[in-house]
């Protein structure tokens, strides 16, 4: 009878090695599966952000080129050789103000956290 326990528990140890082997290269297959499938879920997320980007190309150099109109006309109002009551004071003024409440507010983005003010 003892042999026949001895040789039960041979079998035993023998097969649970075999599987404890095949458990971990089950693991190790899922584990490979699971990383190409968040590779390839990266690509995908990237791929369409960079199409997005360039989708979006003509709108972002058009309002970078309103917001350095808008640049140079307040610094045209800086200048202090500039009398307020010139004409051409005024010109600068109109186009500033034209800028604000025309251009500007078609590329800008108020609704957005970055461009209101903190605490308000």
């Amino acid at each position: 009878m003892a042999d026949r326990l001895t040789g039960f528990f041979r079998r035993e140890r023998r097969l649970a090695a075999v599987c404890r082997s095949r458990r971990r290269r089950a693991v190790d297959g899922h584990s490979g599966m699971a990383g190409g499938a968040w590779a390839y879920y990266k690509f995908r997320v990237e791929r369409d952000d960079a199409r997005k980007l360039e989708a979006q190309r003509p709108f972002l150099q058009k309002k970078l080129e309103v917001y350095f109109d808008a640049v140079r006309a307040a610094g045209r109002l800086t200048d202090q050789a500039l009398a307020p009551t010139s004409p051409e004071w005024k010109v600068n003024v109109q186009r500033f103000l034209a800028l604000r409440w025309s251009e500007l507010e078609m590329v800008g983005d108020a609704g957005h956290p970055r461009g209101r003010a903190a605490g308000r």
